[in-house]
């Protein structure tokens, strides 16, 4: 029979991990945004999360105080991150850097956006 002190440590130990891990993906994640977003360049994949569902966002150009990018082919509410990083070529969009801090910053919240908000930028490793 398992000792209940025991299973308490056990149990106790799996939240601890799971909170610091959290806390650790946030902040990476965080910082990730602060580094990225004022210099955007091409291939960066932006993270967005809108009413529940994530998109991907990929940077196509960067033009004056536009950034231009393609729209994932898909969006989900909880599907895996490697089926949402397709990218539809002939779906072009663009934002300036003022809608992008917006968005970072939570305030793009209205009725044709919805609540949006910025989860995460990452850059492709370039060979």
């Amino acid at each position: 029979m398992i000792n209940k002190k025991a299973l308490y440590i056990l149990f106790g130990g799996i939240l601890v991990f799971t909170f610091v891990y959290l806390y650790y993906v946030k902040q990476q994640r965080q910082e990730a945004i602060a580094r990225y977003l004022p210099d955007p360049q091409k291939g960066d994949i932006y993270k967005i999360k809108q009413e529940g569902a994530v998109f991907y966002l990929q940077v196509k150009t960067v033009a004056g105080g536009s950034v231009f990018f393609y729209h994932g082919a898909i969006s989900a509410y909880a599907a895996s991150d490697i089926l949402l990083k397709h990218f539809d070529s002939t779906d072009v969009i663009h934002y300036d850097k003022s809608e992008l801090q917006a968005i970072r910053n939570g305030r793009w919240d209205d009725e044709e956006h919805g609540h949006t908000s910025l989860v995460d930028i990452t850059r492709p490793v370039k060979n």
